[in-house]
């Protein structure tokens, strides 16, 4: 690999188009218009059939280099520049197409200021390739003065099965077949010779020469139509004249056969060999033939085809060779025409070679499919490249000339720059030999821009929910009294979210995929957005529009959304970057009357005087407003000391009566017992013991029998009665905040978001700039300094916390999840009932003599409708168990926030004691809540809130139970007896002020 560069002298991208390729042999570089004095032109062809030429003449590309570009409607498989019109000396382009030559002359049609401004194509003539353009499809061809003639070019051209035509200018000459020829390969002509050099699929490379082929058993004939019939073929002395009347050349015609054992590339003739002082060793033009193949490269005699040298390439692939001719001297004195040659490989890299000692090396962006060596401009040795995908450039070697002509005068040399220099340079050094890592500065950004209204699409509700993949029972549209769409129907809740990426680094990030999380209660479509590549440079950032829909299929616990993306940097370094989202409170309420009374009450103090409600939600009463619903209507005249909101989800009502009812049903069937027992086989199959006992509660037929009939009860919800709804009602006289409603589960979202938005509004209030503390929280921080953080909250729960009515919600889910294990172990007993039946009446049903079946058909049918009895009754026993996980979650968020107001903890302590009472749970895990969170629970006290602290109490109890805790494992408890006493032990040590979640210390 080299380190030089080749610099760029002109450029211009030939296509936009990713289906047009090119290849080595649509190109070709000439005099084409015939133009005096004479300037080259760059001929292009693609197998799209688009000929285009263009005329450089100074750096960088203009629109005006763009001579010609016409479409020929057939793929172009090669150009060449020859004598090729009858008649003239002048140059003509040559067309090969898959099944016919054409000849064009360029012809110039407008001339401004002495420069000619497009060209044209004339159709000289055509010729249809194969016995009347049939039976022929051209892979190359090759052009010179067959045969000695003079002032003229003859074209031969090379089909995909090896026959040769030759065309005399607008004539055909004659048509001949290579025997054996399976692929064809690069043919070249040796006017020294007058012979054709190509090299077959064997790796051979063939000489014919001219006169040979043409004396070859005379002219070509076209057989007759009888004689195709008859089978009659026509035999020779020295060739064969196949079905389509071709003759077929032997093997005994070539002049010279070479094996040269590899696939070739490119044939370059030339005059390579020159010793050190610049003489040409081998005398004559054009003797030595350069065949360039996959791994090797051969110098050959042309007249022998003796092999002269050869060099293996091990590094990469070869692309293409081009010749450099220069001037070089005789033995005798006298001077002649040498060659150097260029090499391009795979990688990009440009090899220069003298003879065939490699002296120069230098690098393009890409590999080019074909290359050449010509002037523009007045400017000699330029290398002209193209890559399969049309990138034309024009370069030339060594670095860039300069702009400036050198300074007489030497300027002083100034040491502390280059004193800064030398340290900059030796920090690097210091980097590049460190074992750390050292993090890029270039990193992705994102912004999110929030809105402050609700979108309204007048499209159709069923459309837009069936694009964003939300089912049609979590929809949630507008009420009644709101906007409606323009096809009649209501449309959805839901908002737009403008997110901003951009990049900080000088180039771009790539492969940058984001994702959005969301919670449970809103859906954003689209979740995961893809982007190529996202610019730098202090560029327009890139828009990704989000829309967040409401649902009513789950309780929200909270507004937050995580957006995460990961890229590529510039050097190919992979990042992830996360942005924390918090979505408009409106998305997921809407104003309703407040209610006077409630079973379900909490009080939340301020020690400063009390806020409107209108102020403190104004932005939701506004979103709401701009829909079309009558707020003040809605709300009422006394809406700043009394607001309620309503909820998108209906709750379940879990109370003690239902709680009792579904205890009762499965205590008659001794679910404590069963499941026991059950744990224990599990830990004796654990063991290796065989699980096969007589006293497994499925050997009973009388209890399945039990569990079988008798039913379970469900919570019911508050659909019939509509969606919870939860009021704020505010003190006249004190700032005591009372919220109230059906559920404490409906209570979470807006209790915490009420306890956000007070904090906030007394934290900006110019009246209170120092927080007052109330005098628990001044000896608590007298007692310790670390108390200040926990002490300076706004808000904060002095009445009794609600666990008891916590517990009763997890007792009902505990209940229920034993209620489907009972459920999933009778439909397994029932499976293997059914199975035996089959068996058995299967067994009668093949028997040579059958008997009767004796009820087996009746049990087989009852079997059935019992399994999907079963299955349907476990279904909606499986739903009722998420929707009741999610409002205890919900329940558990509301109890962390109490918890924190009354206990004063700081920000980390509530978000340590949130992780450990809250557990991110999917749907669907094997995992229950209620020993995740009593096992989280006992690791907090034995940690954090122990009696010696968190750096203590954890490694001495961290030592003495890693052993077995590593060993436990979380199974379904029978009983929430230890997470109430680990709940309870935990609130005790933290309203005592001993310790906190975060492991500070408050007392000795």
């Amino acid at each position: 690999m080299s380190v030089f560069q080749l610099q760029e002298w002109w450029s211009v991208k030939v296509t936009q188009d990713a289906t047009e390729e090119f290849d080595m042999s649509c190109f070709c570089i000439g005099n084409a218009d015939n133009a005096f004095p004479i300037s080259n032109k760059i001929v292009v062809g693609s197998q799209a059939g688009v000929l285009r030429m263009y005329h450089p003449t100074k750096p960088n590309y203009r629109i005006e280099d763009l001579v010609l570009e016409e479409l020929l409607g057939s793929p172009i498989l090669q150009v060449s520049l020859g004598r090729f019109i009858p008649g003239s000396e002048l140059l003509g382009v040559a067309v090969l197409h898959p099944r016919e030559l054409v000849v064009y002359e360029v012809l110039p049609q407008a001339v401004k200021d002495d420069r000619v401004s497009y060209y044209t194509l004339r159709k000289v003539y055509a010729h249809d390739l194969g016995v009347e353009g049939k039976h022929f499809t051209a892979f190359n061809m090759t052009f010179g003065a067959f045969g000695g003639v003079r002032g003229r070019d003859m074209i031969l051209v090379q089909s995909m099965d090896g026959k040769l035509q030759i065309f005399e200018q607008s004539a055909h000459a004659f048509t001949r077949q290579l025997a054996d020829c399976l692929l064809p390969g690069p043919i070249t002509y040796v006017p020294k010779i007058d012979a054709f050099v190509t090299v077959n699929y064997a790796g051979q490379a063939e000489c014919y020469r001219y006169q040979v082929l043409a004396s070859s058993q005379s002219e070509t004939v076209e057989r007759r139509a009888e004689s195709k019939s008859n089978g009659e073929s026509k035999n020779g002395g020295d060739g064969t004249t196949n079905s389509f009347g071709i003759r077929a050349v032997r093997n005994t015609v070539c002049e010279w056969t070479t094996n040269i054992g590899d696939a070739a590339r490119q044939l370059l003739l030339g005059s390579f060999l020159v010793n050190e002082h610049g003489v040409v060793v081998n005398s004559g033009p054009a003797n030595e033939l350069l065949i360039l193949c996959e791994k090797s490269l051969f110098l050959v005699k042309a007249e022998t085809g003796g092999i002269i040298q050869q060099r293996r390439i091990d590094r990469s692939d070869p692309s293409c060779a081009c010749l450099v001719p220069f001037v070089a001297e005789l033995p005798n004195g006298q001077t002649t025409t040498a060659h150097n040659f260029l090499m391009a490989d795979q990688d990009g890299t440009i090899q220069v070679y003298q003879g065939f000692h490699l002296v120069w090396a230098a690098r393009l962006p890409a590999p080019p499919v074909y290359m050449t060596v010509s002037a523009f401009g007045g400017q000699r040795g330029l290398v002209v490249t193209i890559d399969d995908t049309g990138y034309l450039t024009i370069s030339y070697l060594g670095t860039k000339p300069p702009v400036q002509a050198v300074l007489s005068q030497v300027r002083d040399l100034d040491y502390d720059k280059i004193d800064e220099e030398h340290r900059a340079l030796l920090q690097i050094i210091r980097d590049s030999q460190s074992d750390q890592k050292h993090e890029s500065q270039d990193r992705l950004l994102m912004k999110c821009q929030l809105p402050k209204t609700f979108e309204v699409d007048a499209s159709s509700s069923a459309t837009i929910a069936a694009a964003a993949g939300i089912p049609r029972s979590a929809w949630v549209t507008f009420p009644a009294n709101s906007i409606h769409g323009g096809n009649g129907q209501e449309p959805l809740v839901k908002v737009t979210v403008r997110l901003y990426v951009t990049y900080t680094g000088a180039q771009a990030a790539n492969q940058v995929s984001i994702v959005v999380s969301t919670p449970r209660h809103v859906h954003c479509h689209p979740s995961s957005v893809v982007l190529d590549k996202v610019t730098g440079a202090r560029s327009t950032p890139t828009v990704v529009k989000l829309t967040f829909y409401a649902l009513k299929s789950a309780v929200g616990t909270s507004m937050d959304v995580t957006i995460t993306a990961s890229y590529q940097s510039t050097k190919g370094e992979p990042g992830i970057v996360t942005h924390a989202l918090e979505l408009p409170f409106f998305l997921a309420v809407r104003p309703k009357a407040p209610t006077k009374a409630a079973p379900v009450k909490l009080i939340l103090d301020t020690e400063y005087p009390a806020v409107p409600l209108t102020e403190l939600f104004a932005d939701v009463l506004y979103a709401f407003q701009e829909t079309g619903m009558d707020v003040s209507d809605v709300l009422g005249g006394n809406a700043a000391q009394a607001l309620a909101f309503q909820t998108h989800t209906p709750v379940y009502k879990i109370d003690t009566t239902t709680t009792d009812r579904l205890a009762a049903a499965l205590k008659a069937v001794n679910i404590l017992d069963r499941l026991a027992t059950a744990a224990n086989n599990a830990a004796a199959d654990d063991h290796g013991a065989s699980s096969a006992s007589d006293a497994t509660w499925t050997s009973s037929a009388a209890a399945t029998t039990a569990a079988l009939e008798t039913p379970m009860p469900l919570p019911e919800t508050t659909t019939t009665a509509g969606n919870p709804i939860v009021s704020i009602l505010v003190s006249k006289n004190a700032g005591r905040y009372r919220v109230q409603s059906d559920s404490y589960a409906a209570l979470a979202l807006v209790c915490v978001e009420l306890e956000k938005r007070l904090a906030l509004k007394l934290a900006t209030s110019p009246n209170t700039n120092l927080p007052a503390m109330s005098p628990t929280s001044k000896t608590k921080q007298e007692a310790d300094p670390h108390a200040t953080a926990a002490a300076a909250s706004y808000v904060f729960y002095q009445e009794a916390l609600p666990t008891e009515d916590f517990f009763v919600y997890v007792h009902e889910h505990l209940l229920l999840r034993q209620a489907v294990w009972l459920k999933a172990q009778v439909l397994q007993d029932r499976a293997t009932q059914y199975r035996m039946i089959e068996k058995r009446l299967l067994v009668r049903f093949k028997d040579k003599n059958p008997t009767a079946l004796h009820g087996l058909d009746v049990m087989l049918q009852d079997t059935y409708q019992q399994i999907l009895a079963l299955a349907d009754e476990i279904e909606a026993m499986q739903r009722t168990i998420v929707a009741l996980r999610h409002e205890i979650e919900a329940f558990a968020k509301l109890l962390v926030t109490l918890i924190a107001l009354k206990c004063r903890l700081s920000v980390p302590d509530r978000l340590a004691l949130q992780a450990h009472l809250c557990p991110d749970l999917r749907d669907g895990s094997d995992q229950g809540w209620e020993e995740t969170v009593t096992a989280s629970l006992a690791h907090l006290l034995k940690t954090s809130l122990s009696r010696s602290g968190h750096k203590d109490g954890a490694s001495s109890s961290s030592s003495s139970s890693s052993a077995q805790m590593s060993a436990t494992t979380l199974d379904m408890p029978k009983t929430i007896d230890s997470l109430r006493k680990n709940l309870l032990l935990g609130t005790n040590s933290l309203y005592r002020g001993e310790a906190s979640p975060n492991g500070t210390r408050y007392r000795t």
